[in-house]
């Protein structure tokens, strides 16, 4: 209990001990067992904030009794009545006391219990205020609160509790509130629009506003609702008049009333009139906030509590504003529209934010999102968890996560915004969660689920047991404990979720129907690497990734003491799944092979492993692509399985191909063939073939590559493999669109990246950057990182040609930081290569030389060497340093005479044609032409084009030879489409 209570616990204690002087000789036993119920509170260990409750209406009970019998003879009737009262405060005296010290188990098994019986004995206070005619009488608090005052800071004049109109509406005026209200709350982030909408609707309506603000438990309304009520622009227009009431304590519509009132310091009678006549007597609008007002509302009978709402909306001068847990309005008063939208929790950047503000902890600590994760960015509890990041680090707070969950998330108090998960159970015990049995079960089963589901239609294959399962989401949503929004039919949030599993978890045969139900679903996933109906199956899989992998490794962790196989292979199944479509991680298939491992069953953990290894190759880890296939090979090879042996062989080929281990990859592949063979492997022998034409397109060996691709096109065919016959394919539009209806991202980005290299090499520049384009967003939809290198690569190479520098610059530095990931060290150099040139066009002569020593750093072989050779040579020669001869002419001859090296060695001769031609023009026209030989023949236009101008500004060059040359320049650069040049040569033409 928090030291504020103790004290108020004690301060109310002596003011009853001042009573007891004045008080009838009947009353005496109601001030002793009020003052042992206040004193019985201060050391109650569970229900600590009922308690409370409970202590102090007993205390104001009391007080105004012995006011109401001042004076009056104790008859019968009312000696009677003082009886059963007395008996009503034993009853909470015992039941006080029983809560000093409870066991946990005890706790969990007796919470509704609990619940019910302090429903039960509040229910005999407010009897009690009936049968004595004290139900008006609200003024009495105020008086109690006047003895404590004096008690707790003494003032000259004494008061008395027989004092003149206590107990009388008509000696006291209504006080202005403003100077009560709540304070503003200090840290409020994320509702900046939220509150522009509230303050519009609230001080610019014509007519005076009826406004809910809706939303789960610990979402912020409160919050929300204090800043607009503190806004500038409120206190401009209500003034004083603005009123705060508190409701979490109203569980009947007099028990509203009396809140109001008590707030307007009103007393007496016909509470309701009273309040009406208030604000009608106001000049100008006020505005009354009812917060938590789902507490007198969400009852069986909501028809008082209505009828009340009615009257406040009636009134023509009172803006009115409820915050209430929920999605839904309550009925009666004519809400204004538009509605303000319930509200959901932070955005990420608000969260983060929040969560520094409190906590003072570096929001770029990876914990911290990992923390942030969790809480689902709901305010509450990224309030609570923040608090104690004062004094704990991220990491240990994520220790303490895996072990507590949601019971670390409280205060020293118990009530709502002390516990995140006292604000959970007050949305379980609404009496809509009551009357509908089942909504608790969905609640279980939703806590398995963490995207939620997307339709009613799962919902009913998920939960088969429910009868009325539309009828629980329903009420899921109304007491705000699920919600749904454009992508999900219903959701649950994260720490709820959590909460739930630990306490309130659904029946097993429930969560063994959620289990069956994503094992079917990975069976359909099995079938879309054949390609059947592959993009429909994946529109329709994708959805259930998040739950499908939430659900398969509960059913495979260690708490699970015997795992079933029919899991295991569902985790195997669900491959394909996770590799195109790019979502889902590694543990499922991890957490797999562990079970299969603890079963004993070597073969089911072998293909857990292989498959592993493939999403991991998919996914761009070749280090752990590596050590899993290895593995997975050593299993195979121990039972005799030739397939798969040949398989994880194959695949360590390819990694070596990624790597530039082009001779190794070739070596394993031809094993794999061998073993693919022996073990009957039909389509592990198509898929070799397809490897092989792929090496030797890559080698522009086309005949090798057709021979090959038409022996996979073959096998693939007789076994109706759809998917792999795209990749067999010629026409690459025609395969694009295949692996699109087939649903395959990485098919389609890898014909849409071919496509745009081919229209590059034809100088078709829009149309190879919109294939790129395409290619790159297939590739980051199944986080393929070779492929996105390549593409940014190739792209870069688009935007030089053109002349977008900065814009090649960024996509040659994206292609780079992959390759170096990858460590494709060949790839790597050919970037470097390209920046040079961007560097060298713009003259920043400090980032070439950089970019020029770092590729002499990585220059191992002769070709390298004679590659830097010439950069360093072209840097030398546009800083003013002529002296490059040797240098390139040993290039030239390290670089082999073959298409391989054609560009390599038209860009050494065309540097020693810049060299030589400053002193010997003769000399320097004759590189120049041999430079443009080789561009011609190896098809690159635009450099024909560039050393033709080269060729035209020599000196000694005659009109006649100069416009010839221009003419030539001028048809090489319309046929790569390079305006730019072609406008530089009609310059010279003109001439």
């Amino acid at each position: 209990m928090t030291r504020a209570k103790e004290k108020s616990l004690r301060l109310t204690a002596a003011a009853l001990e001042s009573l007891a002087g004045v008080s009838p000789i009947p009353l005496t036993p109601l001030v002793v067992v009020g003052k042992a119920i206040l004193a019985a509170t201060e050391k109650a260990l569970q229900n600590t904030d009922n308690c409370h409750k409970l202590a102090i209406r007993v205390a104001e009970l009391v007080t105004a009794l012995i006011n109401e019998t001042a004076g009056r003879p104790i008859t019968p009737q009312l000696q009677w009545q003082i009886d059963a009262l007395l008996q009503t405060l034993e009853s909470i005296h015992a039941f006080i006391q029983k809560q000093q010290s409870r066991s946990f188990a005890r706790r969990l098994w007796s919470s509704n219990p609990d619940n019910e019986l302090i429903q039960d004995l509040n229910a005999q206070l407010d009897q009690a205020l009936d049968v004595f005619n004290l139900k008006a009488n609200i003024i009495v608090r105020q008086q109690l609160e006047t003895i404590i005052k004096a008690l707790e800071d003494p003032a000259p004049q004494q008061h008395h509790p027989r004092s003149s109109s206590f107990g009388s509406s008509s000696g006291f005026s209504k006080i202005s509130s403003a100077s009560s209200l709540p304070s503003e709350p200090n840290i409020f982030f994320g509702r900046d629009e939220l509150k522009e909408q509230l303050l519009k609707v609230l001080v610019d309506s014509e007519a005076p506003s009826r406004v809910a603000i809706l939303g789960p438990g610990g979402v912020g309304k409160t919050s929300l609702a204090l800043v607009a009520l503190h806004s500038n622009a409120s206190k401009e227009t209500f003034g004083d008049r603005r009123y705060f009431v508190r409701c979490d304590a109203a569980n009947t519509s007099q028990q509203l009333l009396s809140a109001i009132a008590t707030e307007l310091n009103l007393g007496g009678n016909d509470l309701l009139a009273q309040i009406v006549e208030s604000f009608q007597l106001e000049e100008q609008r006020a505005l009354l906030m009812l917060d938590n007002f789902e507490s007198p509302w969400d009852t069986p009978d909501r028809r008082p509590v209505e009828e009340v709402l009615n009257q406040l909306a009636s009134l023509k001068n009172l803006v009115l504003v409820v915050t209430l847990r929920g999605s839904e309005r309550p009925g009666g008063p004519q809400w204004t529209r538009p509605f303000l939208p319930p509200l959901k929790p932070l955005d990420p950047i608000s969260a983060k934010l929040m969560f520094e503000a409190i906590s003072d902890a570096q929001t770029d600590d990876s914990d911290v999102g990992r923390l942030l994760s969790h809480l689902d960015n709901l305010p509450l509890a990224i309030n609570l968890m923040a608090t104690l990041a004062q004094y704990e680090s991220p990491s240990v707070l994520l220790e303490r996560w895996d072990s507590e969950h949601t019971q670390m998330l409280t205060t020293d108090g118990e009530d709502r915004l002390g516990s995140l998960e006292t604000s959970i159970n007050v949305s379980l015990e609404a009496s809509r969660m009551r009357q509908d049995p089942q909504a608790k079960t969905l609640l279980g089963i939703m806590a398995y689920l963490p995207d939620g589901v997307s339709s009613l239609k799962h919902l009913h294959g998920l939960a088969p047991s429910l009868t009325q399962v539309g009828r629980a989401a329903s009420t899921l949503k109304q007491v705000a404990l699920a919600f749904s929004d454009e992508r999900c039919h219903l959701a649950v949030l994260a720490p709820i979720r959590s909460f739930i599993r630990a306490r309130h978890p659904p029946p097993r045969a429930c969560l063994l129907d959620v289990r069956k139900y994503y094992g079917e679903l990975a069976t359909v996933a099995a079938g879309l690497e054949a390609g059947a109906d592959g993009l429909a199956a994946l529109r329709l899989l994708m959805p259930e990734v998040g739950n499908m992998q939430a659900t398969l490794n509960d059913a495979l962790s260690e708490e699970e003491s015997i795992p079933t196989e029919e899991m295991i292979q569902a985790a195997v199944n669900s491959t394909d799944l996770f590799r195109y479509s790019g979502l889902g991680d590694a543990t499922t298939l991890e957490n797999a092979a562990a079970a299969a491992r603890r079963l004993g069953n070597t073969s089911l953990e072998a293909r857990c492993l292989q498959h592993l290894g493939q999403l991991f190759y998919s996914r761009s880890d070749p280090t752990a692509a590596l050590l899993t296939f290895t593995n997975a090979m050593q299993l195979y090879e121990g039972l005799g399985d030739k397939s798969g042996h040949g398989r994880c062989l194959m695949m360590l080929g390819m990694l070596d191909s990624g790597t530039g281990q082009y001779q190794e990859s070739a070596s394993k592949i031809l094993r794999a063939q061998e073993l693919f063979k022996e073990g009957g492997d039909e389509l592990g022998l198509a898929d070799c073939y397809l490897r092989f034409a792929q090496a030797a397109a890559w080698d522009h060996d086309y005949d090798v590559a057709q021979t090959n691709v038409e022996k996979a096109l073959e096998i693939y065919t007789s076994h109706s493999h759809l998917r792999a016959q795209a990749r067999c394919q010629a026409e690459l539009k025609h395969a694009a669109q295949t692996y699109h209806d087939v649903g395959d991202p990485t098919g389609e980005g890898n014909c849409q990246r071919i496509l745009g290299k081919l229209y590059f090499a034809h100088h078709q520049l829009g149309a190879a950057e919109d294939c790129l384009a395409k290619a790159i967003d297939n590739y980051q939809r199944v986080k393929w990182k070779f492929g996105l290198a390549d593409c940014q690569e190739a792209l870069g190479d688009v935007h030089q040609a053109q002349y977008a520098d900065e814009a090649a610059r960024v996509a040659f530095h994206e292609a780079l930081q992959i390759f170096r990931e990858l460590n494709n060290r060949r790839q790597q150099a050919y970037c470097l290569g390209r920046l040079f040139d961007v560097a060298l066009g713009m003259q920043d002569f400090v980032e070439a030389q950089a970019l020029c020593d770092e590729l002499g750093e990585m220059a191992k072989g002769n070709d390298d060497r004679a590659r830097h050779a010439c950069v360093a040579a072209r840097l030398a020669l546009a800083t003013g340093k002529t002296n490059v001869d040797g240098s390139l002419q040993d290039a030239l001859a390290t670089l082999p005479n073959d298409a391989v090296f054609q560009k390599d060695r038209a860009l050494c001769l065309e540097t020693l044609g810049d060299a030589l031609s400053q002193r010997d023009a003769e000399a320097g026209l004759v590189r120049f032409t041999e430079a443009k030989d080789l561009y011609g023949e190896a098809n690159d236009l635009r450099s024909v084009g560039r050393v033709l101008l080269k060729m035209c500004r020599m000196p000694e060059t005659t009109v006649q030879i100069r416009r010839e040359r221009a003419s030539a320049a001028l048809e090489a650069f319309q046929a790569a489409h390079d305006e730019k040049g072609c406008a530089e040569c009609r310059s010279l033409l003109e001439e």
